[in-house]
Parts: C-alpha cells; structure tokens; sequence
C-alpha cells in the first residue's frame, strides 16, 4: 500500500508531530508514506521524515487546480523509489489542501481520506462527501466532530481515529520547589477577546508570584497584540515569545501549566503530550474536544471568562501543587489509556484497509 500524505501550510506547521509519529508507524506495518507539502511549509520547518517530502505551491485560484495536481502528481511519481506501489491512498491534513488532494485522487482513481480536524471543518466536509460520495472517507479524531458530521444525514462515510500523544514522555516535575512556575499559553490568538482576558489573568498572577514566567506563542501573541500589552501590564519582563511553539515541544513540555483560551474545536497533539507528560492543563470549555474533561484531565473555564476567572484558577494551581500534580497525574492516565499513538495508527491503517478495497473509479468529468 502507498499513502501520500497531504497538507497545507497551516496543518504542517501546526502538526508536524502528529505526520511524523503517523508516517513512522504506518511504516512499520508496510505502508509507504510519501509526504507532500507547500514550499511554504517546508522552508520553516524540517519535514524530511523517511524521506525527503515533495514540495508544491499552494495557489489560490481553482481554475488552476487540475493543473497543479497534474504537476504534482508527476513530481510524486519521479521521487518514487523504483518498483514502489503507485499512490492508492491519498490522506489530506488541513482543509486548504481539499481540493487538490481530490483531483489527485482523481488522477489516480485512488480512495480519499480528509482529515477533519477541527469542527468548523464539518459542514464542507459533508458536502465534498456527498458530491464525491463512494471516493471520500472522513476521519475524525473526536465522536462530537463526526456526529457534527452526520448531523443532517447526506451518506457521509465517516471514521474515528482519535489522535494519540507521546506515550513515553517522560514526567514533568510540575511545580518543584526551587525553580521558577513556568506557565506556557498556548492557541493561535485568533479569538482575540478570549485570549486577552486568559493573559490579563495570568498578569495578575505573576504580580504575586515574582519568580513566575510566561511563554507564548509569537505568532499568537502578535495577533492578540500581547507584547505591547504585557508592556502595559508591567510583565514584560517576565514573558517570552517563542517561534513555532507547537514544533518546540520538549521546551514546551518542560512547562508546568499550559493555559488554552482558544475555544475553537480544533485538535492539537500538543495539548495531549502535555496531559501525557502530566502538566496541569487550564482551557475554555469546548464541545468538540473530548478530551478536555473539567476536573479530570484539565481545569475548564466557561465561554467569555473573564481575566478575574483566568486568575484564580491558575493562581489555585500555583499555591497547592499537590492539586496540580494530581490533575497532571490524572490527565497522564487518561491520555495513555485513549490516546496512544499506535491506537491512532492501527485506526488509520484500517480506514486505508477498507477505503481501497471499496473505492470505485471516479466518473468521467467529476
């Protein structure tokens, strides 16, 4: 069997962990995996896995897609290994790469799995099922996205294969005594409103915890504009941006708490390595994230929080570290029960398994 893997700028940067671990491991149960990726994507990060990725332009224009997926789709066949399987499986990660990946299964009479990662996702999702029918197969890493999904019936095809975390992490020493509480904000600072109020509160926080450091996101804390406001709040000093945080994990992971404000049903393997390395976790509440259970595995907080609340919990987690330990302990437990990476992988290879032994040639002029 060979896989190609698909994916836009945005799922690459974001999830360059979950393709690596996913490449790896369909390779040890015989699946070739060959990764294409925007020139964007690849020029910031290392993509080079099993192989060295392919690389296109992502283009904005649809008249042109056929073109370009013809093109790519020759470049896929060049950087082949002589002798390999031709491409019978093309699995797209992040919506901006949809539709390109649809031609290519086209091209190929190949199945089609999209990745429908966040719930905002689900509506299209349904509708490319449904014009694509017998060819498309959705897999969902959460049952709240695939009943979103289902939600008005269409014949939608849809699988659940939950994301899985580091199952080896190693422990974090949350909260040792000795060392300064490092608090790591993670999210993309889109829902600018929440993500404000979630950093006021931890600026209230660090004016009575004077060893206390604060990391963000540097792409999210520049969409939010919290570098000028931590100037305002007097904190500064006591924040750091980091580049591509969700690529930086083993800094991340040496973090005590991380803090999720952004409430948008998206999934993230960076919030389940931290549960999986026992960091104590404080997010908004978010119906599409199961995994996200309050009291269990993190400390959630309603929509529209406000700075007031962001504080008191963090400030609750800082001052009884055996709390915090606990609710790292426990998030651990959950993760490694129902978030294992080979979980996720045995789940993707039978969604490949069955796809292609029940994908019918595309008609003529679809």
């Amino acid at each position: 069997m060979h896989a190609l893997f698909l994916t836009d700028t945005i799922f690459a940067l974001r999830e360059r962990a979950l393709l690596s671990r996913l490449e790896v491991g369909l390779a040890g149960d015989g699946v070739r995996v060959t990764v294409a990726a925007p020139l964007e994507a690849v020029s910031k990060m290392d993509l080079n896995i099993l192989g060295d990725p392919v690389c296109y332009h992502e283009g904005a224009f649809s008249l042109t897609r056929r073109m370009r997926a013809g093109r790519l789709a020759d470049q896929v066949t060049r950087a082949a290994e002589e002798g390999a399987p031709p491409v019978n499986v093309v699995h797209v990660f992040g919506g901006g790469a949809w539709s390109l990946g649809a031609e290519l299964a086209r091209i190929w009479d190949s199945a089609l799995v999209l990745e429908v990662w966040r719930a905002s996702l689900a509506d299209r999702a349904r509708s490319m099922a449904s014009h694509l029918r017998e060819q498309t197969v959705l897999a969902s890493p959460d049952p709240s996205i695939e009943r979103a999904i289902l939600r008005d019936g269409g014949g939608a095809v849809v699988r659940l294969t939950p994301w899985g975390a580091r199952s080896d992490a190693d422990t974090t020493d949350l909260l040792s005594s000795g060392r300064a509480a490092a608090v790591m904000m993670i999210g993309v600072g889109r829902d600018v409103a929440s993500y404000t109020r979630a950093f006021d509160g931890l600026a209230r926080v660090a004016e009575s915890n004077p060893e206390m450091m604060i990391f963000i996101d540097s792409e999210a804390a520049r969409r939010a504009g919290l570098w000028e406001r931590a100037d305002r709040l007097g904190v500064r000093g006591r924040v750091s941006l980091i580049d591509a945080m969700e690529d930086r994990r083993d800094l991340v992971l040496r973090g005590d708490v991380i803090v999720h404000p952004d409430a948008r049903g998206e999934h993230r393997t960076l919030m389940l390595d931290a549960m999986a390395s026992g960091m104590a976790v404080i997010a908004s509440e978010d119906p599409f994230v199961s995994a996200l259970i309050d009291g269990r595995t993190a400390s959630l907080l309603p929509p529209g929080a406000s700075a007031a609340q962001w504080g008191e919990v963090l400030a609750a987690l800082l001052g009884d570290p055996d709390r915090a330990r606990a609710l790292g302990a426990s998030a651990r437990a959950y993760v490694r029960e129902r978030h294992r990476v080979s979980t996720h992988v045995a789940a993707v290879l039978d969604v490949y398994e069955w796809s292609t032994q029940r994908v019918l040639p595309f008609k003529p002029g679809s």
